[in-house]
């Protein structure tokens, strides 16, 4: 089977939007904002939408071995899933030295968890549980056992409001109050606890990537199905919004449902058009992205952390700025502040896309 194009290039606007959306300098208009809290904003969806594509993904990798549990197979996801997670934890750390105090940054008030870190630690415990499980009906139990039995945890032991919430106590505990990204509300959006359902989000990925794979050249059965399960979830979703809010920072059982949901039915529609009607408008844009993903993820935290360096730093009046802040501002003087943040973070894409369109030409894929 060929590489599925659609599933490339769905990466790759994904991983484009996160960029996007995580540099919006001075300002950014509603969609481009994280819900404080309930709800689900088009920000919301992009880190679940890259964690179920890191499930279908990761049922054709495995393909050639026959998703076997194997010895090679468990290493070989516990040595990425590691790499990913100290990738993320360096970028935390990242530039190292201080360069206003002149000593090292200190690793007392390092945050342990964030985006590559829980990327890293619900692809191995997903790719395990789904190589180990195999089937649809064992699979989809575990994605159950999973939400089940984390949900029923945040209402015993709490409540599902941020103050209430039990993973604060059990990521403080674990962790440290100091390695969260908010230590006085001792709260992180990335937490170990609740990165507990995100890896059902690659295990509802993984049964999506298997159902296509294993019917792929029945357009109906496979097109159908994608959106009689993704309209399904949704609505269920939904329907339980009442007694379990839509919610990111706590990663909801009714989060993964509404996001996977949304995700079966995006990849329905790139599929139909991309790798069953054989179109290309917008492809080359997605794939660049799509086959470097990690790696453009990556490289946009460090560039946007350079800029920052003193070195890159000028004054304008009383304000210092970086490069970036600096533009985001100019074009925000002649329009707001909504139009600077974003026009600025288009620009970044764009200087991205230039230095990974050549890797992608020379089909060179770094992966983490």
């Amino acid at each position: 089977m060929n590489r599925i194009l659609s599933l490339d290039i769905f990466r790759g606007l994904t991983v484009a939007f996160m960029i996007m959306v995580n540099n919006q300098s001075g300002g950014a208009f509603s969609a481009l904002r994280h819900r404080p809290w309930d709800g689900c904003s088009p920000t919301d969806l992009v880190f679940p939408f890259f964690l179920f594509i890191v499930g279908i993904s990761m049922w054709f990798s495995y393909r050639k071995s026959g998703h076997e549990l194997t010895s090679a197979n468990f290493w070989r996801l516990a040595k990425r899933g590691a790499l990913i997670f100290l990738v993320g934890l360096l970028l935390n750390w990242f530039p190292f030295w201080n360069f206003y105090s002149g000593e090292w940054r200190s690793l007392e008030t390092l945050r342990i968890m964030g985006v590559l870190q829980r990327i890293g630690i619900s692809f191995f415990v997903g790719g395990v549980l789904a190589l180990w499980l195999k089937s649809f009906r064992r699979i989809a139990l575990a994605v159950g056992v999973i939400l089940v039995g984390y949900w029923l945890c945040v209402e015993l032991l709490g409540d599902a409001t941020k103050e209430g919430f039990v993973g604060n106590r059990i990521d403080a505990f674990l962790l440290g109050v100091r390695h969260l990204l908010q230590p006085k509300a001792s709260f992180d959006p990335e937490g170990l606890f609740s990165t507990i359902p995100s890896v059902a989000t690659v295990l509802l990925g993984y049964l999506t990537g298997k159902f296509v794979g294993e019917h792929q050249s029945d357009q109906t059965k496979t097109l159908g199905g994608l959106g009689i399960a993704g309209g399904s979830l949704i609505v269920a979703a939904l329907a339980l919004n009442t007694v379990c809010p839509i919610n990111k920072p706590i990663w909801s059982p009714t989060f993964v449902f509404y996001t996977a949901g949304l995700g079966m039915m995006i990849w329905l529609l790139m599929l139909w058009f991309y790798d069953y009607r054989g179109k290309r408008f917008g492809a080359t844009f997605g794939a660049t992205f799509g086959t470097n993903a990690l790696f453009a993820y990556v490289l946009a935290w460090v560039l946007t952390s350079v800029w920052s360096f003193p070195v890159f730093r000028f004054s304008v009046g009383e304000q210092s700025f970086s490069i970036y802040s600096w533009f985001a501002r100019t074009v925000a003087s002649v329009s707001s502040p909504q139009w600077g943040a974003l026009v600025a973070s288009v620009a970044l894409i764009g200087l991205l896309w230039c230095i990974v369109y050549p890797l992608y030409r020379k089909k060179i894929f770094i992966k983490l």
